[in-house]
């Protein structure tokens, strides 16, 4: 049966060059490389080239605010 393969159609708009930079926030690479030592290493190595975000002290304060003023769930203080 024919057709279009959905994963090899996601790798090719994975790899299409991007109007904007992009940026991986540090709390991503900490979830990259979190559990299995395998699957963490593929994902590290997916990011890799990938720079890193600089989170600023304006950037910590307002997520602060955010988790102070704002009702969320636990698990989503980190993505503030």
């Amino acid at each position: 049966m024919g057709g279009i393969d959905p994963l090899a159609a996601t790798g090719r708009e994975w790899r299409k060059p991007l109007p904007y930079p992009i940026h991986v926030p540090p709390f991503v690479v900490d979830e990259c490389g979190a559990g299995d030592s395998d699957a963490a290493r593929e994902r590290l190595n997916v990011i890799n080239e990938i720079p890193e975000l600089d989170v600023t002290d304006d950037a910590r304060a307002l997520a602060k605010d955010l988790v102070d003023k704002v009702p969320l769930p636990a698990k989503a203080k980190v993505d503030a």
